[in-house]
């Protein structure tokens, strides 16, 4: 799955590494001929088309914004960053890091609302709302107005694409898990969803059955993340085009008896801050861990989406729907990774069960994997379609 409200955000990051994206698509890009979901490049291509034809006309004014400094000079980053292990369990996530580029951050909206129920963060925004304002910000941080604005609301097919691409409602509930042992300190479950005034055109035959047959809407998609994961296998996101088939199992267990497993692709490290500490450009492809050692770049796992493959089967599917259900009853989730392997089929012919008869390098295991425990009190305030 995919957070693909935040693509337009995304797409301006790879100015920093004009390749980027071209790398991404082709490399790590899945085969969709089985899933619910269109793969990464075709996805990315619907959204671009829409988002296009939405705004290649569009006249905007630029205004600052008072909150955030107009500077757009490289400031110094701590040095004491570098000198831990990769994978040191208190390593200080990317967003997090004091005076860390602007567009690093996530730039939020003019509708932009928080709140912290017990242990969990949730982030609610309209989107759609803001784009039929004419209000927008971009990666500075500055509000963006649409001077079109009056004229695109006459136009149908204008307001049509907005409501398509952009959902009314986006919810993200964020928790931090705390470590059974000497695991991550920083390790997030972020649940990410959004209703949609219209079905998004993007979205598969086969996914629509899905909604239908467990009686989902049409205009309703849910996304399941694992952040800041450093037991993440070593290895880098790009370049090592042999490591892309390895699989994780992360296996969940409630404290009401009811547990289960997910099982996604290790996706690999990327350069937490996108090329900004190298002077002469991005951090080539293959030099990603040695450009650590000379302050060049900031490896970070890549963010873990534990639902990637509930198109495969109705198995994984329901898979998902027993862990969202659950995380609004119990009061307690504990999640830790067992298996990392290679890809090596199923175990039967319904595809429920992926088979891990295939070990891993040695060198790609970063360290012991740890069990993690979730406090889920207000869960259920904290993912309500509530704004």
């Amino acid at each position: 799955m995919w957070i693909f409200w935040r693509q337009k955000y995304n797409e301006s990051r790879y100015k920093y590494q004009p390749n980027y994206e071209k790398e991404w698509t082709w490399r790590y890009d899945k085969n969709d001929l089985y899933s619910t979901h269109p793969d990464k490049a075709k996805r990315l291509a619907a959204v671009k088309k829409g988002y296009e034809n939405a705004e290649s006309q569009k006249e905007v004014v630029v205004v600052e914004s008072e909150s955030i400094s107009k500077s757009n000079n490289k400031v110094e980053i701590d040095k004491n960053l570098f000198k831990q292990s990769i994978t040191s369990k208190d390593r200080i996530p990317p967003i997090q890091i004091p005076n860390a580029p602007r567009w690093i951050k996530t730039i939020r909206s003019s509708s932009f609302k928080e709140e912290k129920i017990n242990k969990w963060r949730k982030l609610s925004s309209l989107p759609l709302k803001q784009e039929l304002s004419g209000e927008s910000y971009n990666l500075s941080g500055f509000k963006v107005i649409d001077k079109d604005i009056a004229d695109n609301l006459n136009d149908p097919f204008w307001v049509k694409s907005k409501e398509e691409y952009s959902p009314e409602l986006q919810i993200e509930s964020i928790s931090v898990a705390e470590p059974i042992g000497e695991g991550s300190e920083n390790l997030e479950l972020q649940i990410i969803q959004n209703k949609f005034k219209r079905p998004p055109p993007y979205l598969s035959a086969g996914y629509l059955k899905k909604l239908q047959k467990y009686n989902l809407s049409e205009n309703y998609m849910i996304d399941v993340y694992l952040n800041n994961f450093l037991e993440s296998p070593l290895y880098e996101q790009l370049y090592e085009n042999k490591d892309r088939n390895i699989y994780l199992n992360f296996h969940f267990m409630f404290d009401n008896g009811i547990s289960g497993v997910f099982t996604t692709k290790a996706p690999g490290w990327i350069d937490g801050m996108r090329g900004y500490l190298k002077e002469d450009g991005p951090v080539p492809l293959g030099e990603l861990f040695e450009s650590f050692k000379t302050n060049e770049s900031y490896p970070w796992p890549y963010m873990i989406d534990l639902g990637r493959y509930t198109g495969i089967s109705d198995y994984h599917f329901e898979v998902l729907l027993t862990f969202i259900n659950n995380i609004k009853k119990a009061n307690t989730l504990y999640l830790k990774l067992e298996e990392i392997f290679l890809w090596n089929g199923y175990t039967d012919k319904d595809k429920k069960i992926f088979s891990t008869s295939k070990g891993v390098y040695e060198d790609y295991i970063t360290r012991t994997n740890y069990t993690y425990k979730f406090d889920l009190k207000g869960s259920s305030k904290a993912l309500s379609l509530e704004y």
